[in-house]
């Protein structure tokens, strides 16, 4: 699958996946918290992937869009694997402040964008 390709489709399952845990997890800890975490995990990954400086969270959710732009050039596997960071730093972040309770709620959400990956070669 060429470059630019394979890039769309790692933003956009990640741009899901991260628009579907603030939807989920917002309604146990709120979504100021959510975005707050979102924020902060975020920007531990931009400290090894700069180019997720693009990434845009806000109370109402996550926006990727930038990224598009941003990610050019830069390969496929970076691009997930800066995205990988930031929802692993999330993850961490979310068993800090409820122990295993959201983290436990999003797994097969993780689960599905992994098998989305696989089926699009991308993992």
């Amino acid at each position: 699958m060429p470059g630019e390709e394979a890039r769309a489709l790692i933003i956009s399952v990640y741009e899901d996946l991260l628009s579907t845990i603030f939807r989920k997890a917002s309604p146990m800890v709120g979504a100021i918290t959510v975005a707050t975490l979102l924020e902060s995990s975020l920007e531990d990954a931009k400290l090894r992937y700069p180019f997720l400086r693009a990434a845009e969270v806000g109370e109402e959710g996550v926006s990727l869009k930038g990224l598009h732009k941003e990610a050019k050039g830069i390969p496929p596997q970076k691009l997930k694997a800066g995205l990988e960071e930031w929802v692993s730093n999330l993850f961490a972040a979310f068993t800090i402040l409820t122990g295993d309770v959201i983290v436990r709620q999003l797994g097969a959400e993780v689960e599905r964008v992994k098998a989305k990956l696989r089926e699009l070669r991308l993992e």
